[in-house]
């Protein structure tokens, strides 16, 4: 817990937004939507205080879970130019705390194997979700057995919120138990949440009956 919490103290989300081209702030659920963590709450989360104090604090806490002189690792990402990017922007956050990674580049398909295979010990990785919805999101990512829960992020307690706010029927009352999720998820540090990116489509006007579709990347995007 102190070495992932030291991960996401080092990362400036400030930085992220101009080294990536823009983007927002945000928790778990995707920022601007019904879902999102308000801002003031955001900005109360760990890793968006002041980045000199946070990253000594990082600091501290590798040293106190045995690794004084920093730790040497390997991240694994896709080896797409996006990817790549977000990969060494995270190397050189790390690198403010002592965390030396060594990037490794794989083929969209073996990067994927490797992954379901649970042989990553650090990952660089990005999202697109085809619905802000929490029952879009919150089960596969962060259940026990979510199918896209590569942190292997397993908290029983979490299990049974995300259970329960499946079920409720008044949008309020769903809401504030999403965001006593997204504080739970984020403290945690399974999933260490840097940027929010955007993504722009140019679209040529005079094709004719071309449907853009929805918000994400998967709808009508390729």
């Amino acid at each position: 817990p102190r070495v992932r919490l030291a991960v996401n103290l080092a990362f400036d989300r400030s930085a992220a937004q101009i080294a990536l081209g823009g983007g927002f702030d945000g928790a778990i659920m995707p920022p601007g939507g019904p879902w999102a963590l308000g801002d003031p709450a955001v900005r109360d989360l760990p890793g968006y205080g002041d980045k000199a104090v946070e990253r000594a604090r990082a600091r501290e806490l590798l040293q106190d879970a045995g690794f004084p002189d920093g730790i040497d690792i390997q991240m694994h990402t896709r080896s797409d130019p996006f990817s790549a990017s977000l990969a060494e922007f995270a190397t050189g956050q790390l690198a403010t705390i002592g965390v030396n990674v060594e990037i490794v580049a794989m083929e969209r398909t073996a990067y994927q194997d490797f992954l379901l295979r649970g042989e990553h010990g650090l990952i660089s990785h990005s999202h697109s979700f085809a619905l802000d919805d929490p029952d879009a999101i919150l089960p596969a990512h962060y259940s026990c057995d979510g199918s896209e829960n590569y942190q292997g992020l397993c908290d029983e307690k979490l299990d049974l919120m995300i259970s329960e706010q499946s079920r409720m029927m008044d949008f309020d009352t769903r809401c504030a138990l999403v965001n006593e999720i997204q504080d739970r998820i984020w403290a945690l540090n399974g999933k260490i949440w840097f940027n929010w990116s955007v993504r722009r489509t140019p679209i040529w006007r005079h094709v004719n009956n071309f449907e853009p579709g929805g918000p994400s990347l998967y709808q009508g995007r390729r």
